[in-house]
């Protein structure tokens, strides 16, 4: 949320890898620009930003033991990325749509580096705020008691927990000198059991995905940086990745 150049913002995307022929030419940001009174123009791939310098980004999770029976026709990321200018924005947009989407968990940060995380299950959610100048999303687990409750336990819970616990940790060692290199590093950590950069034959045999990309943003500077797998696989975190930089005017 905070660091001398605004707001940093990393995604790794896991996968099969099934998915990596369909992702060689996929990356390059791709410019959403509206009509004033259609809302607000932004820049999205796997990471987004709207010209306000609101980011919204999603990850997987799964509710076993809740109903099924609610309705989802709302694709909640590029409407609030339309929509709103600021987190506080966001989440009331989350909180009048919220039984009109799915399953997410997401992440949110404006331009002024206010942040909440928020645990989407079919009918309900919660939001985390934080105090820390990070804050994080990953996939498989909810952590607010709301959520968490009603989640239930699958054989990869701990696995999904304890990526969890690393990622927290990796944020409170960096938190002292917030940089892109910092986020780079935290997205390119392999420590097990859980991984941030997962390489499939690392991997549980009931989870059969790995990172095979990687995006990170810098809303304020509109640098945007994405690595992308190649076939053999390579995975992201063994090269360079490729600059862009993005402008609304």
């Amino acid at each position: 949320k905070e660091s001398p150049v605004g707001p940093i913002v990393g995604r790794n995307m896991d996968s099969g890898i099934g998915s990596i022929a369909g992702l060689q030419g996929f990356g390059d940001p791709v410019m959403f620009r509206f009509p004033e009174e259609m809302g607000h123009s932004y820049m999205g791939t796997a990471l987004a930003v709207n010209e306000h310098g609101l980011t919204i980004q999603g990850s997987s999770i799964a509710y076993a033991h809740e109903p099924t029976d609610a309705g989802f026709w709302v694709d909640i990321g590029p409407l609030v990325l339309r929509c709103c200018s600021t987190t506080a924005d966001a989440l009331d947009l989350i909180d009048r749509y919220s039984t009109m989407t799915g399953p997410s968990n997401l992440v949110m940060i404006d331009g002024a580096g206010d942040g909440a995380a928020v645990e989407k299950s079919k009918n309900t959610y919660a939001v985390r705020r934080t105090d820390t100048p990070w804050i994080f999303t990953t996939d498989g687990v909810a952590v607010e008691e709301k959520t968490a409750a009603i989640q239930g336990q699958t054989s990869l819970h701990e696995f999904h927990v304890a990526r969890h616990r690393l990622i927290e940790r990796l944020l409170r060692e960096a938190e002292s000198n917030p940089s892109v290199e910092a986020m780079r590093r935290i997205m390119r950590d392999h420590t097990p059991p859980s991984p941030v950069c997962k390489h499939l034959d690392q991997m549980p045999e009931d989870y059969p995905l790995a990172t095979l990309y990687s995006f990170l943003l810098v809303p304020r500077t509109g640098e945007y940086y994405f690595w992308v797998t190649r076939p053999g696989p390579e995975y992201p975190c063994t090269f360079e990745p490729t600059p862009h930089h993005f402008s609304f005017e």
